[in-house]
């Protein structure tokens, strides 16, 4: 039965039509998570991409293999949104936040993370005027 139900899960994924990117409300926020992903756990320098960190944060040796993650169908694509997931997790949970720890706490969280930057990232656009961003990525981690 689990075989058969991920057979038809990929098809069924693949066959579904992927929300335009520009509306989706909670971008800032998860621009600031992706940001705070490379940083922190993915050992993003001065002078890289946010890819490249946030492809290290989520186990991929390379920026062209997460990539093709997220345009896969099906099975990767499943499986990069689980790395996504289990990163900003693991991320929130050394500062007390998570899924399940409710607003406050990850709200907390991310303002800690956005403390602990290094000074190369603080003039970062999402970070001069983060209020938006952190209120979207609150709401986003905390649903």
């Amino acid at each position: 039965m689990t075989a058969n139900l991920m057979t038809r899960l990929t098809r069924l994924e693949g066959q579904a039509v992927p929300p335009p990117a520009a509306t989706n409300t909670f971008t800032p926020g998860i621009r600031l998570l992706l940001l705070l992903l490379a940083v922190h756990a993915g050992g993003l320098g001065a002078k890289q991409s946010i890819a490249e960190g946030v492809a290290r944060a989520l186990g991929y040796d390379h920026v062209r293999e997460m990539q093709a993650a997220m345009q896969a169908e099906g099975t990767a694509l499943i499986e990069w949104n689980c790395r996504h997931r289990e990163a900003v997790t693991l991320l929130l949970s050394q500062r007390n936040g998570g899924p399940s720890a409710g607003m406050d706490h990850n709200e907390a969280a991310i303002r800690s993370l956005i403390a602990d930057m290094p000074e190369a990232f603080q003039a970062y656009p999402y970070l001069v005027d983060a209020e938006t961003a952190i209120s979207l990525a609150t709401e986003w981690v905390s649903l």
